[in-house]
């Protein structure tokens, strides 16, 4: 499934074009940054993924969940602007004061 592509940094310096859904949920597992494995954003990104994936989701709601979790992580590459999605969506829920995945 083709999206936008996402620059990243690979292994902090190597920038890479993410453009499908597939190679970028095989980054999210296994080229992830060990200090930003298992956040929140990380997590989300991997779900989101899965479903869209299986066309439950939008392949541009799980890039934007990538996007969301890669600025959190530090590894987009120059120039790379998140889109703010998934900030407000938990930004909003720490309003109403909802519990998410522990």
């Amino acid at each position: 499934m083709r999206m936008l592509p996402v620059w990243v940094l690979e292994n902090r310096q190597t920038e890479l074009a993410l453009d499908d859904v597939r190679t970028a949920m095989s980054f999210l597992i296994f080229d992830w940054p060990d200090q930003f494995c298992g956040t929140h954003l990380h997590l989300s990104a991997q779900v989101i993924g899965l479903a869209a994936l299986e066309g439950a989701v939008s392949v541009a709601f799980f890039r934007a969940a990538f996007v969301d979790a890669a600025d959190e992580a530090d590894i987009l590459a120059a120039g790379a602007e998140p889109p703010p999605l998934l900030s407000f969506l938990l930004a909003s829920r720490k309003r109403y004061n909802r519990r998410g995945c522990a």
